[in-house]
C-alpha cells in the first residue's frame, strides 16, 4: 500500500522534512521575539537601573559630605 501514490511512496519523509522546517521556522521567529524583547524592555530597564545607581552614588556623597562638615 503506498500512503501517497502521487509522490512515489515518500509521503511520510516529505511530511517530515515539513514538519523540520516548519519547527526550525517557528524557533526562528521565537528567536526574533525575544530579541524585539529585549531591545524595547529589557535595555531601556538596564539603563534606568544603571542611571538611577548613578545618581544615588552622587546624592550618597552628597549627603555624606553635609554630614561630616556639619561638625568641626
Amino acid at each position: 500500500m503506498n500512503p501517497l501514490p502521487e509522490h512515489g511512496g515518500q509521503g511520510r519523509r516529505l511530511a517530515t522534512r515539513k514538519r523540520g522546517t516548519m519547527r526550525s521556522r517557528s524557533a526562528g521567529v521565537v528567536m526574533v521575539e525575544y530579541a524585539f524583547l529585549l531591545v524595547f524592555f529589557g535595555l531601556p530597564v538596564m539603563l534606568a537601573t544603571g542611571a538611577a545607581g548613578v545618581t544615588l552614588i552622587h546624592v550618597y556623597g552628597d549627603i555624606r559630605n553635609d554630614l561630616l562638615h556639619q561638625y568641626p
